[in-house]
């Protein structure tokens, strides 16, 4: 298929489900996603298997029950589109009932009393979207950095949706200067960090496995003498979610913390593997699977 007839389809399947999830009640509308989910796996044949793949070498499962955990991962990737479709009913009463659990808050206030700055360390790992969502819809003043997805109308799409919750994106083509601004008036900096940084990283194990592992946050922890707050948003029973967020953590040497960030993510993965993103090549550059 060619690229631009893909792109074609692509663009009118978002235009469908941004025009029909927000009118569905959200049980119906994880339904959708979760048929979304069956269905791309079974399509996305290069995804797949890679995700099975990196399944079996990464966390040592055998062919059957990685091929489980991928499905499922799809599954629950299926609902997080659908979920982040539904942003525009989202509002204050809804975001109690879709994440009722929140745990750690105190962390996340004593850090900005702390008066620097904070760096929000999260991963494509349950729904990070709602968990920005929960931010900026409770106050928090929250900037993410966002890398394009390489098609303008899908770019535009995401930053929208995002910008709807209160959230304030960063295009990472222009982020430097912006970071700067966002941590000199005292906000909140989201950043994730399991993606391949290639030849700009640190490499250092990410689950047991030596990765190239982005710098940024280290740095600029270091320089506006910021703590970096881990938090995750994860999948529970019934759609519902458990928004953890974990004490703080100052920036040292750049192996030492990013091997202590990365441990922490990873140890997330490992306790729920259906809902990290295992079709991503995060060891590409250095240990390609």
């Amino acid at each position: 298929m060619k690229k631009q007839t893909r792109d074609r389809l692509i663009h009118g399947a978002i235009k469908l489900l941004q025009w029909i999830i927000p009118k569905l009640p959200l049980p119906i509308a994880e339904k959708v996603g979760v048929i979304i989910g069956i269905i791309v796996f079974h399509l996305a044949k290069k995804g797949r298997n890679r995700a099975i793949k990196q399944l079996m070498v990464v966390l040592k499962l055998p062919k059957d029950k990685a091929t489980k955990v991928a499905r499922n991962n799809f599954i629950h990737l299926g609902k997080s589109i659908v979920e982040f479709l539904y942003f525009p009913r989202l509002d204050g009463e809804l975001l109690k009932r879709v994440i009722p659990d929140v745990q750690g808050k105190t962390h996340l206030d004593e850090a900005i009393a702390m008066g620097n700055g904070v760096i929000i360390l999260t991963g494509h790992i349950g729904n990070w979207e709602l968990g920005a969502a929960w931010l900026s819809m409770n106050g928090y003043r929250l900037n993410v950095v966002a890398a394009s997805q390489g098609d303008e109308f899908v770019d535009n799409t995401i930053f929208s949706y995002r910008e709807k919750t209160g959230t304030r994106v960063i295009p990472k083509n222009r982020s430097l200067k912006e970071i700067i601004k966002a941590l000199q008036r005292k906000e909140l900096l989201g950043i994730l960090i399991d993606q391949d940084a290639k030849e700009k990283g640190v490499i250092v194990d990410f689950l047991g496995i030596p990765a190239s592992t982005p710098t940024g946050i280290t740095s600029l922890s270091r320089k506006f003498r910021c703590p970096i707050i881990p938090l995750f948003t994860i999948r529970q029973k019934n759609n519902r979610f458990s928004l953890e967020i974990l004490p703080p953590i100052f920036a040292t040497d750049d192996k030492l913390t990013l091997t202590l960030l990365n441990n922490i993510l990873g140890d997330y993965i490992k306790r729920y593997p259906e809902q990290w993103i295992w079709f991503y090549q995060r060891w590409n550059s250095t240990n390609p699977i």
